[in-house]
């Protein structure tokens, strides 16, 4: 998280002959700004809250945190592949940048705050309600495979053209079910088992986003004109 928010403060003072680099093109936008700073501000008080051993607020604070962090990723997304071509033929440097440190250190984050809300879900489920441990986490690892499946559609058919350099968000929930497995394991219980099925499809969605991601950027790449692409397809083909 700190590498991309070095290279975000950089771009601030940094200006090519339109003037900062973070607004020609406005890619680092005030929206994203303003979502990512709200949720400085709300981590604050969920750090509060969690010394406090308040669950009910604690959970309710990182909800914040979760919505903060996925209205940022909108923010980011929408005028990144508007000025990709731009990017990529007067700023390349600024292009790869933004797709290695912002968009994928941003999603590793919002991915294991989306993970570390069904966690504080399940423990507020278990203090509120008469479920045992193990209904709980059934549960919670139940909506994590709902988000994750949901997401490896949307990611792949529906927000390819904005997500495609977006890797991070596998290998993140990879690690966080491999972190629950390894702090809770008991063999043969129903949740573990689920928690050891999800971490399989996990790594299966994260190999598949690998090589499609792949062959796409071979045949469709983003940072070219349709016109351009259009004469190289056709200079392939003779």
């Amino acid at each position: 998280m700190a590498t991309w928010i070095v290279f975000v403060i950089i771009c601030l003072f940094i200006k090519n002959s339109d003037g900062p680099v973070y607004l020609n093109p406005p890619v680092i936008n005030y929206g994203f700004l303003s979502a990512y700073t709200l949720y400085l501000v709300i981590g604050f008080g969920w750090v509060f809250a969690f010394d406090a051993n308040a669950e009910i607020w604690t959970f309710v604070l990182i909800i914040g945190l979760k919505v903060t962090l996925y209205i940022a990723m909108i923010c980011y997304y929408i005028p990144v592949k508007k000025y990709t071509v731009e990017l990529a033929k007067t700023q390349r440097w600024n292009l790869l940048c933004l797709r290695i440190l912002v968009q994928n250190g941003v999603a590793l984050h919002t991915t294991w705050v989306t993970v570390a809300t069904l966690l504080s879900f399940t423990i507020v489920l278990v203090k509120l309600t008469d479920w045992g441990q193990t209904a709980a986490c059934c549960f919670s690892l139940s909506i994590l495979a709902m988000e994750l499946i949901l997401y490896f559609i949307l990611d792949l058919i529906v927000f390819d053209k904005y997500t495609r350099y977006t890797f991070t968000t596998y290998p993140t929930a990879i690690w966080a079910l491999i972190a629950i497995l390894v702090q809770n394991f008991e063999k043969d219980r129903p949740h573990m088992i689920f928690a050891i099925a999800l971490l399989c499809t996990a790594t299966i969605m994260c190999a598949v986003k690998v090589l499609v991601s792949i062959r796409r950027c071979q045949v469709d790449p983003l940072d070219v004109e349709p016109v351009d692409q259009m004469k190289m397809t056709i200079i392939e083909k003779a």
